[in-house]
């Protein structure tokens, strides 16, 4: 929040960058919901040389995907690792992005 303000700073949420509930289980694996970076995001940074803070240098700037993008009301679930393996997934049920859609060729814009 911007206390000159009173306005919110995270693009006008009170929780900009991550704001979940998870529940936890060694067995059965992890189910998280709420606001929180794609799932791409979490393992990919495992694996960038530049650990994700490399600015334009970053796994996310060549893999979309994997860039820091957050979304809202997604639900991830992770399985719990099972010889060194982990699989997960999740679906957004709003985004908070916007596509352009174009009608025929492309037209310049």
């Amino acid at each position: 929040m911007d206390i000159t303000t009173g306005s919110m700073s995270q693009g006008g949420l009170g929780f900009g960058r991550q704001s979940t509930l998870w529940f936890d289980d060694p067995v059965a694996g992890k189910l998280e919901m709420g606001r929180r970076a794609n799932v791409a995001f979490n393992y990919m940074g495992v694996i960038d040389p530049l650990a994700l803070a490399g600015s334009q240098s970053t796994m996310g700037t060549s893999f979309g995907s994997a860039n820091a993008v957050r979304y809202n009301n997604l639900i991830v679930y992770e399985t719990p690792v099972v010889s060194g393996a982990q699989a997960s997934i999740g679906y957004s049920f709003n985004t908070g992005a916007s596509a352009i859609y174009l009608n025929g060729p492309f037209s310049g814009i």
